[in-house]
């Protein structure tokens, strides 16, 4: 996986509001690689919602609202599967009930002490720790989070390999394992209370596999990279080697001239 220091190298800083309309009307379909795990995307969102809220647009299938948001992709084996981030007005985890906020984690800039979120009630920011953790975004990533920024492990959304998915920065490798395994840990408590034991245990199963061959084709990447390398060594080498009994027969053939 990427450091975050390599893919902010790559990406720089989000592109700016002129350049919005070009990346909506120019798209094209990118390179599966060009997205590894633990990358903090910005993608186009779309949300049903009523003809009050201010940014409503009518379509023939009702009120829609467009907006970009964030998200952590946590897998990329077939297409992105993209964990959603929001800060749901400032307010984070606190606006949602009870049996959301079971399943939601913090992300704070790495400067500060604590996790903040707006609280209406009291109409002033107040320290919070979210029931999955708080984490921290690296001071170079350029993606920062504000205000309530959180995610929650459950709400997880497909995005197709395309250029209006923009990558934004990574989250750290630990960081990202935590949250992959408190989501993994949840989604079997769902499954076992869910579904019959059988069906899950399938699940489970189909899983694993799943885990197992994502490992697998990254150890053959690897491996594949780590041949071609020994094969540049040898062939390194051999030039040398030839190079060296030249050097020998020229000076031979000096002397004895």
């Amino acid at each position: 996986m990427l450091s975050t220091q390599e893919v902010s190298e790559q990406t720089g800083r989000p592109r700016r509001r002129e350049s919005e309309e070009g990346r909506w009307n120019d798209h094209t379909p990118v390179d599966k690689d060009e997205y590894v795990k633990g990358m903090i995307v910005n993608f186009p969102h779309v949300v049903l919602c009523e003809a009050k809220d201010p940014n409503a647009v009518p379509t023939q299938f009702g009120w829609f609202c467009f907006k970009t948001r964030y998200g952590i992709v946590i897998d990329n084996t077939t297409e992105l599967e993209v964990l959603k981030l929001g800060t749901a007005g400032g307010s984070g985890p606190l606006s949602k009930p009870v049996e959301v906020r079971v399943d939601c984690f913090g992300l704070k800039k790495v400067e500060h002490a604590e996790y903040y979120c707006w609280d209406e009630r009291k109409g002033k920011e107040v320290a919070y720790v979210p029931e999955k953790g708080v984490y921290d975004i690296e001071a170079n990533c350029p993606y920062q989070p504000k205000t309530g920024a959180f995610g929650n492990v459950l709400d997880v959304i497909p995005l197709p390999h395309d250029s209006r998915i923009q990558v934004c920065g990574a989250i750290g490798e630990d960081v990202l394992n935590a949250i992959l395994k408190k989501r993994n840990r949840r989604l079997l408590q769902k499954q076992s209370t869910s579904t019959p034991k059988d069906m899950w245990i399938e699940e489970l199963e189909a899983r694993l596999n799943k885990d197992k061959q994502s490992h697998q084709d990254i150890d053959d990447k690897a491996r594949s990279e780590m041949t071609k390398q020994d094969q540049q060594l040898s062939q390194n080498r051999q030039q040398g080697a030839q190079l060296h009994v030249c050097l020998r027969m020229l000076s031979s053939s000096r002397g004895q001239s």
